[in-house]
């Protein structure tokens, strides 16, 4: 059969096993699986409906495996669910987007397969706190850069940085901050928004890092010390616990007491990442 619209309509038994799909099509752990026939077939197939190939593949084996069968027990096709919204079968070059994922969720849960459901509320629970440390890191952006917020946020969707869009938020911060220490101060306090991470990320977040990489330690050191302000303490420890942000050498300039400072405000303020980082870079 060509189509999945065919397959599903020649399907009478379909067996759902609890795991992923093997490249060969088997289910990735052996155990039985739920069989799925007569009057209850019906709203399974429903929910396997598609509504278009997309146009790519998933990095994983998704979490949920189905063999359709026919009348006669025949395997029609083998296809495995990957994170409640999309297809997988080797009839397609890419997976195929689910009509309405949440309805196989759903589906799947009321009939004790309960992993998929946990799955779509854990990955509801990282979006909307992902949209949280964005609106921190808009807010938090200073006022010379919103025009170009667009096409900073645009960063983490594509991977990569429009030429010239880093000279032109620089000469925008130049304007607002024309004093270098207030420019500095700024950055730290916009890199110490959004979500904090060691590594920077999401991509838009590294940018005022990538600014700040191009002030002297001595300066990032004199705002720190300087300053009561917690945002900007916070920033100048997620800089400088960055990846290669700063050499051996440089690092070794920070004060103990600037360090210990750094590492107490980013542990108290669950940035246990950034803290370890810095007790490790620092011991050196």
């Amino acid at each position: 059969m060509d189509s999945w619209v065919e397959i599903l309509a020649a399907t009478c038994r379909v067996e759902v096993f609890e795991c992923g799909m093997a490249p060969s099509g088997e289910p990735l752990t052996p155990g039985w699986p739920l069989v799925v026939d007569g009057a209850e077939v019906a709203g399974l197939l429903e929910a396997l409906a598609i509504a278009q190939p997309g146009d790519g593949y998933c990095m994983c084996l998704g979490e949920t495996t189905f063999r359709l069968m026919d009348a006669d027990g025949r395997v029609l096709a083998r296809a495995a669910l990957h994170h409640g919204t999309s297809l997988r079968w080797d009839g397609w070059d890419s997976d195929a987007m689910l009509l309405d994922g949440a309805l196989l969720v759903r589906w799947l849960d009321a009939h004790g397969i309960s992993g998929p459901a946990a799955e779509a509320d854990a990955s509801r629970a990282r979006r909307s706190a992902d949209e949280r440390d964005q609106r921190r890191w808009v807010d938090a952006c200073p006022q010379g850069a919103v025009p170009l917020l667009d096409e900073l946020l645009l960063i983490s969707r594509t991977g990569s940085q429009p030429a010239g869009l880093a000279d032109r938020l620089e000469q925008a911060l130049c304007t607002e901050f024309p004093d270098r220490k207030q420019r500095c101060a700024a950055l730290l306090r916009w890199y110490a928004s959004g979500s904090g991470r060691r590594s920077g990320h999401p991509m838009h977040e590294k940018v005022p890092d990538d600014l700040l990489r191009t002030s002297s330690i001595d300066e990032i050191i004199e705002v720190a010390a300087s300053s009561d302000d917690v945002d900007v303490l916070l920033g100048a420890a997620r800089h400088l616990s960055g990846w290669k942000a700063r050499t051996p050498k440089e690092l070794a300039t920070v004060p103990s007491a600037l360090a210990t400072r750094l590492i107490e405000l980013s542990s108290s303020h669950g940035r246990t990442d950034v803290a370890v980082g810095l007790e490790s870079l620092f011991r050196r």
